[in-house]
């Protein structure tokens, strides 16, 4: 099982459980049905190849999770639903009652999926924070992720801490009426520009990488990560390959379009 970044000769593990669940799901719109749909189906073939000890589905539609966990079962896979609670660490100038206020917003939104483990005693989750790990993102690129968002959720409770006066009350209306939205920081965009870097550069990653791998390239943590998800792609089917290389190039022209005129 894959806990830290792998080696590039690493073993590609239960290849053909992969190509089974494969084979399986594709009548399943794991990921929506989007541009992110061959990552997100990559991303659960990492966990029946147990290259990783879990995957969260976060793009699937409730109507078709009971399916969905009927075809993953027979393969040995534990399903249930997924929740990562708000609990980033944010940084402002105000009262504690505000940033409580925020607070409280934010956990009534978590981030939900179907969670799938390989192991049978699976289903723990926990907070925002601790995902990249879980997800065996690489440690640099995790916390560049969790100080990115966290970032940005200080940002947009600043402005709201502003408009309101501090006062919380009028925060949490502020946020009910949908004041909640994150704003743009400088720091924010260079997320994106890292995320159609990573998309350019490594493929197959499942993460967003972080300046030093995207300085160091096929060397890098997330290099050899890509290296090994791309090998079990291809091993387990060259229709899923020619998808994720379509959804990175659509990713690339819609950065390319969508940018400064």
């Amino acid at each position: 099982m894959l806990t830290t970044e792998p080696e590039h000769g690493a073993d590609l593990g239960d290849v053909g459980r992969a190509r089974q669940v494969y084979a399986a799901t594709r009548d399943i719109w794991i990921g929506g049905g989007g541009w992110l749909e061959p990552h997100e189906r990559l991303g659960l073939l990492t966990v029946a190849a147990e290259l990783r000890p879990f995957s969260l589905l976060n793009h699937l539609d409730k109507k078709d999770w009971d399916t969905t966990i009927g075809v993953l079962s027979d393969f040995g896979l534990t399903c249930a639903p997924g929740i990562a609670d708000f609990d980033y660490e944010v940084d402002v100038t105000g009262a504690e009652s505000a940033v409580e206020a925020y607070m409280e917003h934010e956990r009534k939104y978590p981030l939900e999926g179907l969670g799938v483990w390989g192991a049978p005693d699976g289903c723990a989750t926990g907070g925002l924070s601790g995902l990249s790990s879980l997800l065996c993102y690489p440690e640099c690129c995790g916390a560049m992720d969790n100080r990115c968002k966290a970032h940005d959720h200080s940002a947009a409770l600043q402005q709201l801490i502003d408009d309101a006066d501090g006062d919380p009350e009028e925060i949490r209306r502020l946020l009910a009426s949908g004041r909640g939205v994150l704003a743009w920081t400088e720091e924010r965009d260079e997320w994106n520009k890292r995320l159609d870097r990573t998309r350019a550069m490594f493929p197959y990653a499942l993460h967003t990488a972080c300046d030093e791998c995207l300085d160091e390239g096929d060397k890098s943590a997330t290099g050899t990560i890509n290296l090994l998800y791309r090998r079990l792609t291809l091993a387990v089917s060259a229709e899923l390959d020619l998808m994720i290389r379509w959804a990175c190039e659509v990713a690339r022209l819609s950065a390319t379009t969508s940018g400064p005129a």
